[in-house]
């Protein structure tokens, strides 16, 4: 693995190279067949699951609806944190960070609406805001 690089450089990085993630997505072959998955996924409030009733009851955009998904899949599935690792190039972060869900959503700059205490995802309960400092990019999702 190549060493950690700067996270606030490597964000803007991912944030603004729209070409480079879509040429990424187009040739990796693990990159092509996961969102070939995503894709055939129903549209997010179609179903009649809790997590669509939520995401409806709070109108989430789909950055947040992802957000929110990243957060609890932390919880539900162990193998996610070495994926998060692997992702955020740093091993010692196997959980998921707005840093992260801001590196792997389309949209990078949608998640920073996200980033804020007024945003229904705190304001609701679903997400824990950090009082002390605001939002840390690099801190823990917490559901």
């Amino acid at each position: 693995m190549p060493p950690a690089d700067d996270p606030v450089a490597d964000s803007g990085h991912w944030s603004f190279s729209l070409q480079r993630r879509g040429w990424f997505f187009d040739s990796d072959t693990l990159a092509r067949q996961l969102s070939a998955q995503l894709r055939a996924l129903p549209e997010p409030g179609t179903g009649d699951s809790g997590f669509s009733r939520v995401c409806e009851a709070l109108t989430l955009e789909p950055a947040a609806r992802f957000l929110l998904a990243l957060a609890v899949a932390y919880r539900l599935y162990s193998g996610i944190g070495p994926l998060c690792a692997s992702c955020m190039n740093d091993m010692g972060r196997p959980f998921p960070t707005l840093s992260l869900a801001q590196r792997l959503w389309d949209q990078p700059m949608e998640l920073v609406a996200c980033a804020s205490p007024l945003h229904p995802l705190y304001r609701s309960g679903l997400l824990q805001w950090q009082p002390e400092s605001g939002p840390d990019w690099l801190q823990p999702l917490e559901p």
